[in-house]
């Protein structure tokens, strides 16, 4: 297992990970090394893993295990890394860890992206920040003390911007308001989905993304006829010309 330093997801340039794994059974002869396995580049030795005696769940059970922990690695490459623990003695194995390390975040992106506040008019009770003191009164927006969290729904939110792209391509200026809506409707079905609390919720989730997929098809429609390229004129009055062979010599004679 790897523990992660930082910033949740981890992100390439932005983001360490601390190495461990837990080994049982074990005993003095147990020995651990650590391999990091790059996207790109030959696989390289890391730190010295340093051995603890910890309690963690082994099959359902309580256990006392070895956990063996290395110095935190810098993933400063985008893709796949695998840390692979090859262990000997008492507790012999190969374990292998395969995580996922995210590009760094670039600037950019459609300029009718909705902002958290606007998924919010649509599910206020998310926004109850519920990990430090409060009235109960929701906050109109996302924090890291509601459920979910402002990391958490900015992902639902970029989710929701690839899906009206991939349907509709580029977004005409006169719809981006259209789209922004859209796009914090859509978030906000998800969000309810993603976590309830409630059965209800289930259901207020379904409804939201229904409406998200009805007014889809709608901008979809809308934006398809301001942006396909007008028929020229010119070319759609052409007639057609028509070309026939010759006949052949035996059709001028009379049986």
């Amino acid at each position: 297992m790897s523990i992660p330093a930082g910033p949740d997801p981890l992100v390439a340039g932005h983001s360490y990970a601390t190495p461990s794994v837990d080994v049982y059974p074990f005993d003095e002869t147990t020995a651990v090394t650590l391999e990091i396995r790059p996207p790109s580049g030959d696989p390289y030795a890391g730190g010295t893993p340093v051995a603890s005696e910890v309690t963690a769940d082994v099959e359902g059970t309580a256990t006392v295990v070895q956990r063996w922990t290395a110095p935190p690695v810098a993933v400063d490459v985008p893709g796949y890394w695998v840390f692979a623990w090859p262990i000997t003695g008492t507790g012999a194995d190969v374990v292998e860890e395969r995580f996922f390390v995210e590009p760094s975040p670039q600037p950019g992106g459609p300029t009718w992206v909705p902002t958290r506040e606007r998924v919010a008019t649509y599910i206020p009770e998310r926004t109850v920040e519920i990990d430090r003191l409060s009235d109960g009164r929701p906050v109109c927006d996302f924090t890291r003390d509601t459920r979910p969290s402002d990391r958490q729904i900015n992902m639902q939110i970029e989710d929701a911007v690839g899906w009206i792209v991939m349907t509709c391509g580029d977004i005409d200026a006169t719809l981006h308001e259209a789209a922004r809506g859209l796009c914090a409707l859509r978030a906000a079905g998800m969000a309810e989905l993603s976590w309830p609390v409630r059965d209800g919720d289930i259901n207020a989730g379904q409804a939201l993304l229904t409406q998200a997929d009805n007014a889809l098809k709608a901008l979809k429609t809308r934006n398809d006829l301001l942006t396909t390229a007008p028929v020229d004129p010119d070319q759609s009055a052409l007639l057609p010309v028509y070309s026939f062979p010759a006949p052949s010599p035996y059709g001028d004679y009379t049986f």
